[in-house]
């Protein structure tokens, strides 16, 4: 027979996984609207052409992704 977790440890891996997401989903969401946001003001304040906002977001986008499996490999070694 297996031992049964403790309704304790279930709690701090269920808060754990919690902050994790969270963690995830605020860097994914900040990177990709700094890159928004530096794209629409090369765009606008610098008269820049619309596709410098199209690459900006995808590279707030890339360094989220490349945050996220930094901080994966870090994580589950």
């Amino acid at each position: 027979m297996g031992k049964d977790k403790s309704p304790d440890h279930d709690r701090a891996v269920w808060i754990r996984n919690l902050g994790l997401f969270s963690l995830i989903v605020s860097d994914l969401l900040i990177s990709t609207l700094v890159g928004v946001g530096l794209g629409y003001w090369a765009w606008k304040k610098l008269g820049a052409p619309w596709w410098i906002l199209l690459l900006a977001s995808l590279a707030g986008l890339s360094v989220a992704f490349y945050r996220l499996y930094l901080f994966s490999k870090r994580d589950w070694k």
